[in-house]
C-alpha cells in the first residue's frame, strides 16, 4: 500500500493516550509499522520547526511534504497527491497521527479491499452503543448494526455504515468518488453515508481491530494498545545518552532518569575514572566537549548534558522531572534551567574578551554578522544543562569542538571565565545557528 501519513502540531482537545500525544513517538511508531512492500509518505501540516527537523532527520526527505492547510485542506492535498502520482490499481491508506497499529496491520487492512470498496482496521466502539442510549451513531440499535460477516485469509470482517478519516481504498475508487469525498471532509460520518447512498459503496472494518484511534474514550476493545505502541518502537525508539560533569560529588541520583541508554560521568583529574578530564578546567564545558569529540560519529539520537546536582538554584525541582519535560517538549534543543535567564552580553564586564575569543574560535563557523541579534544572550536560558539532538551537534564539524576543547585545556583563563564563555554561546551553536 501507499501510506499517506498526516501529522500536525495543531489538534483538538480530545484526551488521548499519552504515548500517542508525543508527536516524535507517533512518527517512530509510523516508521516501525510501515515497511516493505508498503511505501510511506509523510505530510507535515502546521508542524513546528522542531518536529519537522525531527522528521527529516529520521526519514527520506524526498517523501516528506510540509504544508499549512489545516485538517480538511491537508487531506484534500493528500488525495490530489495520490491521484497525481499513483496508479488505479494501487491501494492507498490515509493515516492520521493519533492512530496505533499492530505490526502487520497494513497487510490486513489491504486484505479488506478484496471484499470492500473502503477498509478500516478499527472496529469503532460506537458501533455497539445504542443511539437511543446516547450512542453517537444513529444506525445503532439492539447493541449493534445490521451487517454481513465476511472472512479473508487473516481476519473476519463486517460491513459497517462509516469509519474515520484513517481508511484505505483503491486509487480507482478514490478517483471515482473524488467529488463526494472533498465536498464532505472533514465530516467523515457524512462522507461515508453519502458514499453508500450515492455510489452504493461498501465499508469494511476488521474484527478484532488491528488499529485504534488514540482517544481514550474510543479505544478499540480487547487489545492493550499502550503495550502495542511500546513494543512497536522498541527497535526504533529514541536513543538517549546522559553526560554528567562531576567534581567530587555523589551522582547516584542520575540513575533515576528513565530510558537512558548510556551514562557518561566525567570526572576531573581522576585517571582511573572511565571518563576523565586530565585537568580541572572549564567546569562542565570541558566534559561536554570531550564527550562530543569522543563520540562524534556515534552520537545517540539525543544527549542530556547535566551538572552533578539534582537540585540547584538555576532550575525548579528535580533534574529527573525536568528530563521528562525536555523529552516531552518535542524540541531538538531544550535547556532545563528556567530560573537562569541571561542578560545582555554587550554590557557584560568580559564583553571585549569574549569578542576576541569569538573571533578566534567561532567566527569561522558562525559569522557574528549572521546572528539575528548582536546581543545574543539576552533572554536565553543559561547555566548549561540541556537535551540536544545529534543533528544539531553535527551541523558543526568535529574540528570546531576539538579547537574549543584544546583551548579550555591549555588556556590560562580561570574556570569561571572559560565555562561562562561556553555557557553564553551553547544556544548559538545548537539553537540559533541551525535555523540561520
Amino acid at each position: 500500500m501507499k501510506v499517506l501519513f498526516r501529522i500536525s502540531n495543531n489538534g483538538n482537545t480530545k484526551v488521548r493516550l499519552s504515548c500517542i500525544e508525543n508527536k516524535k513517538m507517533a512518527v517512530l511508531h509510523a516508521l516501525s509499522i510501515i515497511n516493505d512492500p508498503h511505501e510511506l509518505y509523510i505530510f507535515a501540516d502546521n508542524v513546528t520547526d522542531e518536529l519537522y527537523n525531527f522528521i527529516t532527520n529520521n526519514y527520506d526527505n524526498s517523501r516528506i511534504f510540509r504544508m499549512q492547510y489545516g485538517n480538511a485542506g491537508s487531506l484534500i492535498y493528500m488525495i490530489n497527491f495520490a491521484i497525481s502520482n499513483f496508479e488505479d490499481k494501487d491501494s492507498i491508506y490515509f493515516m492520521e497521527d493519533d492512530y496505533i497499529h499492530i505490526p502487520n496491520a497494513l497487510d490486513i487492512i489491504d486484505e479488506g479491499l478484496h471484499i470492500s470498496d473502503y477498509s478500516s482496521g478499527y472496529d469503532h466502539p460506537d458501533k455497539y452503543i445504542n443511539h437511543s442510549e446516547g450512542g453517537p451513531n444513529p444506525f445503532i440499535s439492539n447493541g449493534g448494526e445490521p451487517t454481513r460477516l465476511l472472512m479473508t485469509k487473516s481476519r473476519h470482517w463486517k460491513y459497517t455504515n462509516s469509519c474515520c478519516l484513517t481508511f484505505a481504498t483503491k486509487l480507482k475508487t478514490l478517483r471515482e468518488d473524488y467529488e463526494i469525498i472533498v465536498s464532505n471532509v472533514p465530516a467523515d460520518f457524512r462522507m461515508f453515508c453519502d458514499l453508500r447512498a450515492q455510489k452504493n459503496r461498501t465499508i469494511a472494518s476488521c474484527i478484532p481491530s488491528v488499529s485504534t484511534h488514540g482517544e481514550v474514550e474510543w479505544l478499540a476493545k480487547f487489545v492493550d494498545w499502550e503495550q502495542v505502541f511500546e513494543n512497536s518502537i522498541s527497535n526504533t525508539r529514541i536513543m538517549i545518552n546522559c553526560v554528567v560533569s562531576r567534581y567530587k560529588k555523589n551522582t547516584d541520583w542520575v540513575y533515576k532518569l528513565k530510558n537512558i541508554d548510556k551514562y557518561y560521568i566525567y570526572d576531573k583529574e581522576i585517571p582511573e575514572s572511565e571518563f576523565n578530564i586530565p585537568v580541572n578546567k572549564g567546569n562542565e564545558a570541558s566534559a561536554y566537549l570531550k564527550y562530543i569529540i569522543d563520540n562524534y560519529e556515534t552520537l545517540a539520537d539525543f544527549t542530556f548534558f547535566i551538572h552533578d546536582d539534582e537540585y540547584a538554584w538555576h532550575h525548579s525541582g528535580s533534574v529527573i522531572d525536568l528530563f521528562d519535560e525536555a523529552v516531552m517538549s518535542n524540541k531538538l534543543y531544550y535547556n532545563i534551567n528556567a530560573n537562569c535567564i541571561l542578560g545582555s552580553i554587550v554590557s557584560n564586564r568580559w564583553y571585549n574578551d569574549i569578542l576576541i575569543w569569538y573571533n578566534t574560535y567561532i567566527e569561522k563557523y558562525i559569522p557574528m554578522n549572521t546572528l539575528p541579534k548582536q546581543d545574543w544572550t539576552e533572554g536565553y536560558r543559561g547555566s548549561a544543562q540541556f537535551l540536544v539532538h545529534k543533528s544539531l551537534i553535527t551541523k558543526l564539524p568535529l574540528e570546531f569542538y576539538e579547537n574549543l576543547y584544546n583551548w579550555i585545556i591549555t588556556t590560562d583563563m580561570t574556570n569561571d571565565k572559560t565555562s561562562r564563555f561556553l555557557e553564553w554561546t551553547w544556544h548559538i551553536f545548537w539553537d540559533i545557528y541551525p535555523n540561520l
